[in-house]
């Protein structure tokens, strides 16, 4: 299938949000569906205009609940449940309203991170994917984006309040400051590079590397980094401002 410059109900538009599940499934979505991309074949859902969104950063989320299942949610706050055997997605009641989602996070089995706009909160499902419950963790933490860090432990980037890290202890969630990160702006992807992690923030590449940040080609690149992903068979990181990609050795970035 191709993508077009406008959006239309056919075309792939501005896909955002990758995951692989683990059954080696690749998902990710446009503004108005979801794809699957397996054996060289990409197969389209399209779940209604209640989930089209007008971000070109968000649209839906992904996660497996540790009981086989794989999640969907919108950017506009619905939760969708994948069925394996039927190759079909069916929606998820819950008793709650809420929107404007930024990415969702498993911190252990049945027990996820969301994140939205203007806060985080926490969901709890049962092996069936049904909803158990969900509240707030944090009604100022403007959550952007997660990285699994380790067992029961999560960094959470976001839009105004830099880097923190979820770790669970005797099942809370319990919040934690990273101030190596001192520099405004939003972290706008996290992901794991080999022992380290890479952040993609609005003033360039941020390294993790154990508790130490550097900030690699600061005299090239030092402003907006929208996405930042590995290539490991060229053994090179691929980064992107919006406008062009860029590729680093990464033998340049120590």
């Amino acid at each position: 299938k191709k993508g077009g410059a406008q959006q239309t109900d056919s075309l792939l538009w501005y896909p955002k949000q990758f995951f692989e599940d683990t059954k080696n499934n690749l998902w990710f979505s446009d503004n108005s569906a979801v794809y699957k991309y397996h054996n060289g074949m990409l197969h389209r859902y399209n779940l209604g205009t209640e989930n089209t969104t007008g971000s070109f950063v968000h649209s839906f989320s992904f996660f497996e609940n540790g009981f086989n299942n794989l999640i969907l949610i919108s950017n506009t706050g619905n939760f969708y449940k994948y069925d394996y055997i039927k190759d079909a997605i069916s929606p998820i009641i819950g008793d709650f309203e809420i929107n404007n989602i930024t990415g969702v996070q498993k911190i252990t089995d049945g027990h996820i991170l969301i994140g939205f706009n203007n806060m985080l909160g926490e969901m709890f499902f049962d092996a069936d994917s049904k909803f158990i419950s969900f509240s707030i963790l944090d009604s100022q933490l403007d959550a952007s984006s997660f990285s699994l860090k380790g067992k029961e432990s999560v960094f959470i980037g976001t839009w105004t309040h830099g880097l923190w890290e979820a770790i669970l202890i005797n099942g809370r969630v319990n919040l934690k400051k990273v101030h190596e990160i001192n520099q405004g702006g939003a972290i706008n992807q996290i992901i794991r590079y080999k022992n380290e992690f890479l952040l993609a923030t609005d003033y360039g590449i941020a390294i993790l590397q154990d508790q130490n940040f550097i900030s690699p080609l600061k005299d090239n690149r030092n402003k907006f980094v929208q996405d930042i992903e590995y290539d490991a068979e060229t053994k090179s990181i691929l980064l992107s401002d919006g406008e062009s990609i860029y590729r680093i050795d990464e033998n340049t970035i120590n």
